[in-house]
Parts: structure tokens; C-alpha cells; sequence
């Protein structure tokens, strides 16, 4: 079984092989550490390409800030921690019938072009961002700056297409935190508060038009007012 291994391990496994095997065609072996250790090495860790090895290879292996991206012929995407060899997704980009070549990364995506149509992925996650078909043939795997993606065709043609930032997943999390919190301490407000919240922001009512529906005075509706909101500062006092 084909083994992705730390470092310079990928050497040794294929010169470490019993005399029996002499002669024969190499095939990767995971390496014993004590083997390693005589070598003066340390087997830092091993993991397992996601691709069928009776349809598919492995066709590519990209390093990028401490990720490496692991490409198939098989359209699948995988990404693994470079430092300790845990796999943080893998995806299918593409069709599996079609060739994609070799992936481009930034701080934050990473694309592919697989046939003739050009995938854009979230790096940290695996979430397909977007995608384009390319007119033409493409010649060549796509290379990506901050800004902009760029795809070369065989006609010698570079297209150049923009891309849209991505969010922090941390703050992504964070501000998802904060809307369920916001969310749930509007439910938890006393029924009339919250009918005055819900005219008042979402049906964009004033504090007269309020007081007549709910038929109390103006002063009744800003008293209700003040005090839904000093209950939702209070229930979002970690995040305000």
C-alpha cells in the first residue's frame, strides 16, 4: 500500500526493501523507527492518499504554508496537516473523467482547473467558493495571487479572473456565535417586549404606530423599548 510519509522518510522507504525484493519493482513500505533510527532519522508520521490505487495515482503534491495539498487523477482533493499528517478535508474538484492539473494556493484558497472549468476552494475548510468555466483549452495548472486567479490556454491566451476575499474562519465562527446569542436573547424577552422589537426594527413602525396597535401610549412603547434592549445588553454582556 502506497504510504505518504514526513519528510525525508519518502527516500528510505523506497531504499530500505528486504534482499528478497531484489530486482523487483519498488513499492513504498512503511518504515520501522528503528530503522529510521539507524539511518538517523525519525519517522515523523504516515498517512493515507484518499484514492483508489486499482483506478487511480496520486498526480501531484503541493507544499504551501505548512499544508500539503494532495491531488489525484481521480478529481480528489486532499489537504494534510504538513506537521503532523492529519488530514484536514478532501474533496472531489471536478469530474473524475477529466484531468485536472496541478493546484494553485494563496493565504486562502487553493484552485484547480479539472476539463475545462476552473474550481475555487476555501483552503481552511475545503468549501467550493466558485467556479468558471474556461473558454478554450487550458495549457497549464492556474496560478493565484491575493487578488486575482489566472488561467493560460494552448492558444497562448492568460485569462485573469478576480477573486473575492475570504472571511476569517475564526471571526466567521465568532460572529455566527453572536447572532445565535443575539437571536436567543430576543426569544427569551417578555412577549410585549418582543412584539415591540419586531414592529420597531423589522416592520420599521414608529413608537406611535406601535402604541396603536398594542394600545398603549408612546411613552408606554419607549419604556418597553428601553427595557428590551437593556435585557439584550445583558444577555450579550461577553460579546458587548
Amino acid at each position: 500500500m502506497r504510504r505518504i510519509f514526513g519528510y525525508a522518510l519518502l527516500a528510505v522507504s523506497v531504499a530500505w526493501m528486504p534482499a528478497s525484493h531484489a530486482g523487483a519493482a519498488p513499492r513504498a513500505q512503511i518504515i520501522p523507527e528503528t530503522t529510521a533510527a539507524r539511518h538517523g532519522l525519525a519517522r515523523q508520521w504516515f498517512n493515507q492518499a484518499d484514492v483508489d490505487l486499482s483506478r487511480g495515482r496520486v498526480t501531484n503534491l503541493v507544499l504551501d504554508r505548512g499544508t500539503l495539498f494532495v491531488q489525484t487523477d481521480q478529481a480528489i482533493l486532499q489537504a494534510i496537516d504538513a506537521e503532523t499528517g492529519q488530514t484536514l478535508w478532501s474533496a472531489q474538484v471536478g469530474r473524475r473523467g477529466h484531468p485536472s492539473l496541478r493546484p494553485a494556493t494563496n493565504a486562502d484558497m487553493v484552485a484547480v482547473v479539472n476539463g475545462s472549468n476552473l474550481f475555487v476552494l476555501n483552503r481552511h475548510q475545503g468549501k467550493l467558493l466558485w467556479q468558471q468555466a474556461i473558454p478554450g483549452a487550458p495549457g497549464a495548472g492556474p496560478a493565484l495571487s491575493d487578488m486575482r486567479v489566472y488561467v493560460p490556454s494552448t492558444d497562448g491566451l492568460i485569462l485573469a479572473y478576480r477573486l473575492k476575499p475570504v472571511a476569517d474562519p475564526v471571526e466567521e465562527l465568532h460572529d455566527q456565535r453572536f447572532r445565535e446569542s443575539l437571536v436567543a436573547a430576543i426569544e427569551n424577552l417578555p412577549e410585549r417586549e418582543k412584539y415591540v422589537m419586531s414592529m420597531y426594527y423589522e416592520q420599521d413602525m414608529n413608537l406611535k404606530e406601535i402604541g396603536a396597535v398594542l394600545g398603549v401610549t408612546e411613552s408606554r412603547i419607549s419604556q418597553l423599548h428601553s427595557q428590551a434592549v437593556a435585557r439584550i445588553r445583558a444577555s450579550l454582556k461577553e460579546w458587548i
